[in-house]
C-alpha cells in the first residue's frame, strides 16, 4: 500500500512541477519573471518562517522569489523575449557583457548575471533579489502571488491525478 501512495506522490510532484506562470517584476515595466511551480515541501519551507516576525516575512518573501523564479523575460509588443537576448544589444560595458555570458544559455535569473546588470553588490540571490525589487511591500506582494498561484497548481493537478 505505501508503494502505491509513494507513486501517487511523485505522480502529483511531476505534475505539479510542470505548470508555468508569468509575474511582472514590480518596478521593471516589461521585466516578467517565469515561476514553475514549487512541490508542498517547498512552499512549506518559505511559508512558515515568515510568521515568526515582519523581518522574517521580508526575508522568506525574498528567498521565495530567488528560488521559484526559473528565468527572468522582457515583455513588449512582440511577446516574451529571454533577457540575456533582450539586453545584449543595450550594453556597452563589456564587464556586464561578460557577465551576461558567463553562465552559456542558461537563462538570466536572481543571480550574478543580473547583479552586473544592476550593478548591486550581492553575494546571494537574496541580495539580487533585494536590489533589483528595493521594495519590502513588493516582494512580499509577489511572493504572495507566487504561493497562491502555486496553491492553486496544488489543487489543480490533485484533482487531475485524482482522475488518472
Amino acid at each position: 500500500m505505501s508503494d502505491i501512495l509513494a507513486q501517487l506522490r511523485r505522480r502529483r510532484e511531476q505534475l505539479a512541477r510542470r505548470g508555468v506562470e508569468y509575474f511582472d517584476v514590480p518596478g521593471h515595466p516589461g521585466m516578467v519573471a517565469q515561476v514553475t511551480g514549487l512541490d508542498y515541501p517547498d512552499l512549506r519551507r518559505f511559508i512558515e518562517p515568515a510568521g515568526e516576525s515582519d523581518q522574517r516575512e521580508v526575508e522568506a518573501s525574498t528567498d521565495l522569489i530567488a528560488h521559484a523564479v526559473t528565468a527572468l523575460l522582457f515583455r513588449d509588443a512582440a511577446g516574451l523575449t529571454p533577457l540575456r537576448e533582450w539586453l545584449e544589444p543595450q550594453i556597452t560595458d563589456e564587464q556586464v557583457l561578460a557577465a551576461l555570458a558567463s553562465h552559456g544559455d542558461e537563462p538570466v535569473r536572481f543571480d550574478d548575471r543580473l547583479a552586473a546588470v544592476f550593478a548591486i553588490d550581492a553575494a546571494t540571490a537574496r541580495d539580487v533579489v533585494a536590489g533589483v525589487i528595493p521594495s519590502d511591500i513588493a516582494r512580499i506582494e509577489l511572493a504572495g502571488l507566487i504561493v497562491d498561484w502555486c496553491r492553486t497548481r496544488h489543487i489543480t493537478v490533485a484533482e487531475a491525478a485524482a482522475g488518472e
